[in-house]
């Protein structure tokens, strides 16, 4: 009898004991969707590593996380994810499967005409067949450089969030109107030369008395 409710003690101690370790494993890694059209697996947290193999549209990881948020791992000025079991994903082509249309807080940016949509793969950024309509309300999730080709957005397309670029010219941060910033500096410019035109005809004038 003894022997019999030390054999019980043990099991139930096994299973108290990997039973907390499974449920820490899974509550190690959240689950992630491809929200680009293509996404690679790398080898290492770098594009210039071995492709391990393409995720499509749609296609469901597993991301390691800590403190209920994903591990970074980052190059340059790229951050990728690791996937549980082997390979990284650039962060940017991917969200997490929980989040919904209220994941993008307050769009800050709207589309100034139609515009295709531009993926990042393989370092290089590639044309694809989403286009947004002009006035189309995105998110400027990593901020806005007036001076840059491409800047990151994220956006509803079909009733799902992806994230993505945009030819710069085409973006409209809320508040800022690209026509007013032109303007404004062509005035500017014009005001610069005005003003150094009468400081050059006032010195000439000067130095003739």
């Amino acid at each position: 009898m003894k022997k019999l409710c030390l054999f019980f003690a043990f099991v139930c101690s096994f299973f108290c004991f990997f039973g907390v370790n499974f449920a820490t494993a899974e509550a190690d890694t959240l689950t992630f969707v491809v929200t680009a059209n293509k996404a690679n697996v790398y080898e290492e947290a770098a594009f210039s590593s071995t492709v391990l193999k393409t995720l499509s549209h749609k296609d469901e990881v597993k991301i390691e996380i800590s403190m209920n948020e994903p591990v970074e791992y980052v190059t340059g000025n790229y951050v990728f994810y690791k996937i549980d079991g082997s390979g990284y994903i650039l962060s940017d082509l991917i969200c997490q499967k929980t989040k919904t249309i209220t994941s993008i807080p307050n769009f800050n940016a709207k589309t100034n005409e139609e515009c295709f949509v531009y993926f990042l793969d393989n370092d290089l950024y590639t044309k694809s067949e989403i286009k947004l309509s002009k006035n189309q309300e995105i998110f400027l999730y990593k901020g806005y450089d007036k001076n840059a080709e491409l800047t990151a957005v994220a956006f509803v397309y079909e009733n799902e969030v992806y994230y993505g670029f945009l030819q710069t010219k085409n973006v409209s941060p809320n508040g800022i109107n690209p026509v007013v910033i032109t303007v404004i500096t062509l005035v500017m410019a014009i005001l610069g030369i005005a003003f150094a035109w009468v400081f050059i005809q006032g010195k000439k004038k000067k130095k003739m008395a």
